[in-house]
């Protein structure tokens, strides 16, 4: 079991973020041909593992992780909103079902240091769908 130096003295953890690495394979019949994509809820850039994550904030929600000893088929959920659409048109253009997700979460001391980090989750996207929730500018005559 990993010791996740965060909570080992205290279980209430107060300042922490998750962490989403997603792999997109672009060619299965090439394994080097891959766009990776990284993005947390903090609220500013933090690289973990020689890795930088763009921060969403808000933005971005993580759902539970089943914890389980075995490998289990439940269902980890991420939701993205607020997203321009720009990158909304990265997701149509590509293939995101069967791609890679990484979970991982840090953890912040009271001054807003990143102080260590652990793995949260590893899977595949299974399915994913795009919301519009547009808005209508009223005007007053």
């Amino acid at each position: 079991m990993e010791v996740i130096p965060a909570v080992a003295s205290n279980p209430l953890v107060l300042y922490n973020a998750e962490f989403i690495k997603l792999t997109v394979f672009n060619d299965v019949s090439n394994s080097a041909n891959v766009s990776v994509y990284t993005f947390s809820s903090a609220y500013k850039s933090e690289t973990i593992n020689g890795q930088a994550y763009t921060p969403l904030g808000g933005l971005l929600a993580v759902g539970v992780q089943q914890r389980d000893i075995r490998a289990t088929s439940a269902d980890t959920s991420l939701s993205l909103s607020g997203i321009d659409g720009n990158n909304i048109a990265i997701v149509l253009a590509t293939k995101v079902k069967g791609s890679q997700l990484e979970i991982t979460r840090g953890f912040y001391n009271a001054n807003g240091i990143l102080t260590s980090n652990a793995h949260r989750f590893t899977g595949i996207v299974t399915s994913y769908n795009i919301k519009y929730c547009g808005y209508r500018k009223s005007t007053n005559k």
